[in-house]
């Protein structure tokens, strides 16, 4: 009996070519990428990567001076890609070529009907193809994501016990990457273990399923300790962001009373200048203009020290940290603003040059179609309450209609609820490439609903025109 992954290979090595050819011609325009702020961050990082490879190799782990307050997995990618090509554009070719392997994929295992029009309608679409080659996390966890997806929802006969050890080692690389591009998307492992748990009979493929989930996880965790790198505690700044915020909205007596509640953090007056900083639509604020900043927050015992001042200060006011809380949830769901897509940058401090740039019509024309859909549909994306209720609906609706992939889509769904919930526990910004995963998945799935009520509707309107002739 042949694997069932060389066999799914060959089933798809149509949409696996026309996803090398995409990947080809996006980097080509678009060389090296796109690039935003912290995505210079990312790459310097992955340089100092490179050098610590070369340390630890040589057993000098301890002369390894790194710090970090982004994610380390993607620089680590980076890093490897470097290695081994010397150019950064390989790792641009990389994800684009995994992103768009998956998404075919995705559509192919989701759609019901129709799925060549899917497969159109996913190609054209600006947000897809141009997020395919930009320096951002998000892509990234969505890739992992969907593999894990992917996994989970393959058939379960016709296995050998090769494609066993193929899956669990999948698995691993698929939670590695999720949760090493996305730290907060740890918050859809209920939904991932639910499912696994209620989809399969055997308690051994329940174990193993999970085991290699887990084992992702942990990878994520200890590759900076590998690699001696100091991660700093950038989690912790939503928290103090939150605790400043509200201290700058109470009255000016109430103010008063914690002007110096974070000094211990730094000298005397750094709660004062972290307020007078403070933005309240960008976590930033105080991180760039204080001296309350990501070095102070990730001194030893720093994000000990975060977490209990944020648990005192909620016992102390919690009405006044709920509202703060609330308003921040509700303009990351973009109820009450819309998410801001300024991220998303053509040449990024003018640094690009240094990365072999191109500045041409073409590129600038690439670039431009992502701000020419964002503005054409804005009011749909840029409001994620609005994804999530017409997902919801259409979900609904493919129960209602007993649709062959109903169960598939509330897993979905699920998924990217416990993914966005990450952002309203601990709200750091409001930006559409934090809500990008989900704005992904729900879109992909209400394409695969949509299309299929219409392609039913037009034959069974066929099937009633052909019955009168």
């Amino acid at each position: 009996m042949k694997s069932f992954y060389y066999r799914k290979l060959q089933e798809n090595l149509g949409l696996i070519v026309w996803s090398l050819v995409m990947a080809i011609f996006c980097v080509l325009i678009s060389y090296p990428g796109i690039f935003y702020s912290d995505s210079y961050a990312r790459v310097e990082t992955a340089d100092k990567i490179r050098g610590a490879i070369s340390l630890l190799l040589a057993g000098q782990r301890d002369a390894i001076e790194i710090r970090s307050w982004i994610t380390v997995i993607p620089s680590c990618m980076m890093a490897v890609c470097k290695m081994i090509t010397g150019n950064i554009a390989s790792y641009t070719f990389l994800q684009a070529f995994a992103f768009f392997v998956i998404s075919f994929l995705f559509i192919k295992r989701i759609g019901n009907s129709c799925k060549v029009l899917q497969y159109i309608l996913f190609a054209i679409n600006p947000l897809f193809y141009n997020e395919a080659i930009y320096y951002e996390a998000g892509v990234g966890c969505v890739v992992g994501m969907v593999m894990m997806v992917l996994i989970l929802l393959s058939e379960e006969t016709e296995k050998t016990k090769l494609d066993r050890v193929i899956e669990i080692l999948l698995l691993i690389a698929a939670s590695f990457v999720t949760f090493g591009y996305r730290a907060n998307a740890f918050t859809i492992l209920p939904v991932l273990l639910v499912y696994i748990f209620m989809k399969n009979q055997k308690m051994v493929k329940k174990v193993w399923t999970t085991v290699a989930i887990m084992v992702g996880f942990v990878l994520v965790l200890a590759t900076p300790k590998v690699l001696n790198i100091d991660t700093m505690s950038s989690s912790m700044a939503g928290f103090v962001w939150e605790i400043l915020t509200t201290i700058d909205n109470m009255e000016a007596e109430k103010k008063e009373e914690y002007i110096d509640y974070l000094d211990e953090f730094g000298k005397e007056g750094i709660t004062e200048r972290a307020v007078e900083a403070n933005l309240e639509i960008i976590v930033s604020g105080f991180l760039e203009y204080s001296d309350l900043n990501i070095y102070a927050l990730s001194q030893e015992g720093g994000a000990e020290l975060a977490l209990e001042k944020y648990i005192e200060f909620f016992m102390r006011e919690p009405g006044a940290l709920i509202e703060t809380k609330w308003n921040n949830a509700m303009r990351t769901l973009g109820i009450t603003n819309a998410l801001s897509y300024f991220e998303y940058e053509y040449n990024c401090a003018e640094r690009m040059g240094a990365y072999g740039f191109n500045d041409s019509i073409e590129r600038l024309q690439f670039y431009r179609q992502y701000y020419a859909m964002i503005n054409t549909i804005g009011n749909y994306i840029l409001h994620p309450w609005i994804v999530f209720f017409v997902s919801i609906v259409l979900v609904v609706i493919e129960w209602l209609r007993d649709a062959l992939n109903k169960k598939v889509y509330v897993f979905l769904l699920l998924l990217s609820v416990f993914y966005y919930v990450a952002y309203l526990l601990n709200t750091q910004s409001f930006e559409l490439r934090y809500f990008y995963p989900v704005l992904y998945i729900l879109w992909l799935m209400d394409l695969a609903i949509i299309v299929d009520i219409l392609c039913k509707s037009i034959d069974k309107f066929k099937y009633k025109i052909m019955r009168k002739l």
